[in-house]
């Protein structure tokens, strides 16, 4: 099966889905660091214990870890990648399933793609770099070798280089 769909001007690059353990793992996980805080804040304002700079302090650095680790679950799970290429522009999006990466564009007159090595060398995979060394957009959707080299030509014939 491909991770990638090309059609025309649209490519989706999907992730391949981590193991079941490991993205039920990495939920739980989630959830705890959502869940603890919240629960320590609460039981502290039942038994009138007051509230503590370092109460906040808590709460705000274990829900920016919960919701990191929301964000990689959901990767792992639902994770793609959206690339419109225009005539001089490429608009790159990461879609996490639940919602949306922020929009980046590259505009450029000559696209240029070549395959970002990723691991071992062994492994034979890659990584899809779009743009010039100074300005341009990597992907970071694992993909083998032979599938990169392929999308490749199709996007070199697809945009006449």
């Amino acid at each position: 099966m491909k991770q990638y769909i090309l059609d025309k001007n649209h490519l989706i690059m999907k992730v391949k889905r981590a193991s079941l353990f490991q993205r039920i793992t990495l939920y739980i996980f989630s959830l705890l660091f959502f869940l603890i805080p919240i629960i320590s804040f609460t039981s502290s304002l039942i038994l009138r214990k007051g509230l503590h700079m370092g109460s906040f302090v808590f709460l705000f650095l274990f829900s920016i870890m919960g919701y990191y680790l929301l964000r990689l679950a959901l990767w792992n799970s639902f994770g793609k990648e959206e690339i419109i290429i225009h005539n001089n522009k490429i608009d790159y999006q990461a879609d996490y399933g639940w919602f949306k990466g922020p929009q980046r564009s590259l505009e450029t007159d000559i696209f240029l793609f070549s395959i970002r090595p990723i691991g071992f060398i062994d492994d034979h995979k890659g990584a899809l770099t779009i743009g010039k060394e100074n300005s341009k957009i990597e992907c970071v959707t694992k993909m083998n070798s032979y599938e990169l080299e392929e999308l490749i030509r199709l996007l070199k014939h697809n945009f006449n280089q």
